[in-house]
């Protein structure tokens, strides 16, 4: 490869590892305010498909690559067929998390377009909102 090829390699791998951590950040934040029922919302799965499929690719990447260096230099004299396990693991996640990734989006705009403007009191969200705003006035004019 040559330096420039080595730039972009290294480029390449550099923002897959901060989408790999950007991501894993996100699903603890996910695992953190939801708990135990985070396992029943279609986003949890999407973003752990989307983490493994990131994981698996950064390491699968990596290691083609490096495979073909050490070939060119003919310190590997056995050619491997095909892509490496990590590569096909990652592309695997990433074709569960795409049908997840829509799923989860139409049904968080399908609520949030049908949602009833009441409280778990079953009042007006409106007139809590705006009793709310009339005691905070008292103490914040």
């Amino acid at each position: 490869m040559t330096k420039g090829e080595w730039r972009g390699f290294y480029a390449l791998q550099t923002l897959r590892l901060l989408s790999l951590l950007t991501t894993m950040a996100i699903l603890v934040i996910y695992l953190f305010i939801y708990m135990r029922k985070a396992f029943i919302y279609y986003s949890f799965w999407a973003l752990l498909f989307t983490f493994l499929a990131f994981l698996f690719l950064l390491i699968g990447f990596g290691k083609q690559v490096v495979y073909h260096q050490l070939r060119k230099q003919g310190k590997i004299t056995v050619e491997r067929r095909g892509r490496s396990i990590q590569w096909q693991i990652g592309v695997f996640f990433y074709s569960i998390a795409l049908p997840f990734c829509i799923t989860a989006n139409i049904i968080n705009f399908y609520n949030f377009t049908h949602v009833h403007k009441t409280n778990a009191l079953g009042e007006n969200a409106d007139d809590v909102t705006s009793k709310i705003t009339k005691y905070a006035r008292k103490f914040f004019p």
